[in-house]
């Protein structure tokens, strides 16, 4: 459906931004500002993670026509799936699992690479948004 199609390039984009902030901010700095105001505002972060979590599932059960199924949409989800969970796992500080072993396993997955969930993000939304129809995008 193409509505989680720009639903995926939004949240991929935003997450992007929210995620690395100091890489990007050298060529867009207003996008940067702009999100970093939205950043400090109370929930904003866990809201955009969820968002783009839900979009990346929803992503992978969709299927744009054109594609293959589950193969087509795969980075796009993996990248709002990851990119949403490292924002959750940051906004709730790890509350929910605090010394459990699950929660040492995000803080590396998630947490510790944010800087590549980042620009896999990037990536993704700008890769999707020019090229709709290539095959893993």
């Amino acid at each position: 459906m193409y509505q989680f199609y720009f639903l995926s390039i939004l949240c991929n984009f935003l997450i992007a931004f929210a995620l690395v902030p100091e890489i990007l901010g050298r060529w867009a700095p207003a996008i940067t500002e702009c999100v970093g105001r939205f950043m400090e505002k109370n929930g904003f972060p866990v809201g955009l993670g969820i968002a783009g979590m839900v979009v990346g599932v929803f992503k992978l059960l969709s299927v744009t026509p054109g594609d293959l199924v589950l193969l087509g949409d795969f980075f796009p989800a993996l990248a709002g799936i990851a990119g949403g969970g490292t924002l959750v796992f940051e906004g709730r500080g790890g509350v929910s699992g605090r010394g459990s072993p699950a929660s040492g396993i995000l803080e590396n997955l998630l947490v510790k690479r944010r800087d590549l969930w980042g620009i896999a993000a990037l990536l993704s939304a700008v890769l999707h948004f020019f090229f709709p129809s290539v095959l893993f995008l």
